[in-house]
């Protein structure tokens, strides 16, 4: 099953969804500020901001780059509704580019595929002139490491570092999202976390306790016991591992994953304790190479709880979804190892060769004041109010869910190549899902290919 996100985990997933806001003032309150970014290439290029300096009221707008995929059109759109809301004194207009990630030379399918086009992505961004050079890059922490290859963003540590405003330890984890070899390449505005999606109707006709914050894994194996009935499973696992809660798991038992090391002993432990939900417990379908769609699997009531990703969108609230709440995977037994799986799907760099980066700070700054719901933003730069209907959608445990998960939450570094290994990524967890191999089995079948494609990233 794949999880309803916007954004490409793999082909195809999250399109056709149809999706609300979750609230600013509940859901989006843990995040810490956020302010004004800007870029250098060095000490030499740090020129402090003044009027003399300004661009000329006639060249105001803003050109921000994206990648044509229903993620980068999500950031697009993101980033478009943010611009309606900055004030007209500012004088600043948006236009949103996206480019398409395609090669001429390559088959559409291939070069389409989430294992090339962040590549072609960026390789694009390094060949605009003129006109066509953005002011600012929209990237995926998941794929940061492609823009770091291409050099393609400037290094923003020398001019944080000069900031009064930036404390790193204000953003805790979150900023290692942005940071691949050795340089802040991007800092995030949206963050999702993996979580769950539970039946509140199934837990209260079997009696079952739900979801709460100090639950622990055996807690939630013996609820999946208790609801799994001949039509229903316990819980439903995806088969992207953030949402199967592997790569959750797994850091809770102390794997680092952080080097891509995917097969270390403490994943394939956390994998081995998923394999048994299904083939053991027997609480969880076993997954093949096209499971259904988790949305499906939600509608029509084929299990109790499902693994999702929580951020910008609460469609589990949808009418085919009713009595569905958002809960917590539970946070760990070993302190200091807890965490949620999370990533930033939107976030903010400087290209390299603008020769606008006035502007491009102070459309940063304004951005950061503005930006709307669906992304995570500081709390004193919210605007007030929402679209019509979105706060009467959001329930206290979808709140108190976000907030629990983005407190605990644990980022892959910039570093990490996700796009790079994800169809390998596949072929580790699905056979172990599908009942046909061991995880140590599966580990020692796809570890080399995995190390083969790590040379390219080191």
């Amino acid at each position: 099953m794949r999880a309803p996100s916007p954004l490409p985990l793999g082909e195809g997933q999250g399109e056709g969804v149809s999706r609300a806001r979750l609230s600013r003032r509940r859901l989006l309150a843990s995040l810490p500020a956020l302010s004004l970014l800007a870029a250098g290439c060095g000490a030499r290029d740090l020129v402090p901001l003044a009027l003399s300096t300004a661009t000329p009221a006639a060249d105001r707008k803003v050109r921000v780059a994206t990648h044509n995929r229903p993620a980068g059109l999500w950031a697009g759109n993101t980033i478009t509704a943010a611009a309606g809301r900055i004030p007209l004194e500012r004088h600043l207009t948006f236009a949103v580019l996206p480019l398409n990630p395609t090669r001429p030379d390559v088959a559409p399918a291939v070069a389409n595929a989430f294992a090339n086009w962040p590549s072609v992505y960026v390789e694009q961004l390094g060949t605009l002139g003129g006109d066509s050079i953005p002011d600012l890059v929209v990237v995926d922490s998941r794929w940061l490491i492609a823009a770091a290859k291409a050099d393609v963003l400037v290094d923003l540590n020398p001019l944080l570092r000069a900031e009064k405003w930036f404390e790193p330890a204000a953003y805790g984890d979150c900023l290692a999202a942005g940071r691949a070899r050795g340089r802040q390449l991007a800092l995030p505005l949206a963050v999702w976390t993996d979580a769950l999606v539970y039946d509140a109707g199934a837990f209260k006709a079997e009696g079952v306790r739900p979801p709460r914050p100090d639950w622990g894994w055996t807690e939630l194996l013996a609820a999946a016991q208790s609801l799994t009935k001949p039509s229903r499973w316990g819980l439903a696992l995806d088969r992207d591992p953030p949402s199967t809660a592997l790569l959750t798991l797994g850091r809770q038992r102390g794997a680092s994953i952080a080097g891509g090391a995917l097969t270390e002993p403490a994943l394939l432990d956390a994998l081995r304790f998923l394999g048994d939900l299904v083939h053991r417990q027997k609480v969880a379908p076993a997954l093949e190479a096209n499971p259904p769609s988790v949305l499906e699997v939600m509608a029509q009531r084929q299990a109790a709880m499902v693994g999702i990703v929580l951020g910008s969108q609460n469609y589990w609230h949808e009418p085919r979804f009713q009595g569905f709440e958002a809960a917590t995977w539970p946070p760990g037994d070993r302190p200091g190892q807890g965490g949620v799986h999370a990533y930033a799907p939107l976030m903010l760099g400087v290209p390299r060769s603008t020769p606008r980066r006035d502007l491009s700070m102070e459309a940063l700054a304004a951005l950061a004041a503005t930006v709307p719901d669906a992304a995570l933003i500081p709390a004193g730069t919210r605007t007030p109010g929402g679209a019509p209907g979105v706060l009467d959608q959001v329930t206290p445990a979808d709140a108190a869910a976000y907030d629990r998960a983005r407190a605990d939450a644990r980022f892959l570094p910039g570093d990490f190549p996700y796009f790079a290994v994800s169809a390998m990524l596949d072929e580790l967890v699905l056979p172990v899902l599908a009942g046909r191999k061991t995880p140590e089995q599966s580990a020692a079948d796809v570890a080399p290919r995995i190390a083969a494609k790590l040379v390219d990233y080191a």
